[in-house]
């Protein structure tokens, strides 16, 4: 039941909650009221939202780099070990020619 309870939630949250309020908050950007108080602030809080967004641009950048060669390395050197590992067990399970007795 508590399964269905959440479920229901969730539900209700993405299809009704999310529209409404993002409707209302759409509203209330373009009244005249909110674009006279967030004019200011856009101003001041413009410069460094920019900044901060170049600084995660450049540091972001090199360590996708980073992140994509490592991951590449490890499926490489999973696909290796895979590889080494069925010519083992090839090699076991052939005969030995000494053990022709």
């Amino acid at each position: 039941m508590l399964v269905v309870g959440g479920q229901t939630l969730c539900l209700l949250l993405t299809l009704l909650a999310v529209p409404v309020f993002y409707s209302l908050f759409d509203d209330l950007a373009r009244s005249r009221v909110w674009s006279r108080i967030g004019g200011g602030f856009s101003n001041t809080f413009g410069r460094a939202r920019r900044r901060a967004a170049t600084a995660a641009a450049s540091l972001l950048g090199p360590i996708f780099r980073i992140l994509l060669i490592a991951t590449a390395l490890l499926v490489l050197l999973r696909i290796a070990f895979r590889l080494r590992s069925l010519r083992l067990r090839r090699a076991l399970r052939r005969p030995h020619p000494w053990n022709k007795l």
